[in-house]
């Protein structure tokens, strides 16, 4: 089983899922050793990142190891049947988005009795606003 994105490979095969960024790292690791895989929407051109977490046998929470795939809109659906191929043949867990939902970023209210600093001025309002907009439109990798 395989899936060719620009910069990435995934394999599956002899119980290893191997990655390969062309050029750059290679990564081997036990199929069975895979617990979840998501998809996280990345950027507003439709592009996702193909999230797949990994834990050693003995460990139930902790020693998590994730490794990231970029996945262009074209390649979309290949990536959806290689995560629905992994589900079904190896018994990956595929994550919903409902199942990942962070709490939306939110500052502290300046009129809030404990608030410690006076208020921003307008340049760091502008600032704030900015950067606030860019996390909501390209989530964190």
């Amino acid at each position: 089983m395989k899936l060719e994105l620009p910069g990435c490979e995934l394999n599956v095969s002899e119980g290893l899922l191997k990655f390969s960024w062309r050029g750059f790292a290679w990564l081997e690791v036990l199929i069975d050793r895979c617990v979840a895989v998501r998809f996280r929407p990345r950027g507003q051109d439709g592009s996702q990142q193909l999230v797949f977490q990994f834990r050693r046998e003995d460990q139930e929470s902790g020693g998590t190891v994730v490794a990231l795939a970029e996945v262009p809109p074209e390649f979309s659906a290949p990536a959806q049947q290689f995560v629905a191929a992994l589900g079904r043949e190896y018994g990956i867990r595929s994550v919903t988005p409902e199942e990942t939902e962070e709490e939306p970023l939110t500052r502290v209210p300046s009129a809030v009795q404990d608030w410690l600093v006076s208020p921003a001025g307008a340049p760091a309002e502008e600032l704030y606003a900015e950067v606030f907009h860019r996390i909501e439109a390209e989530p964190a990798s």
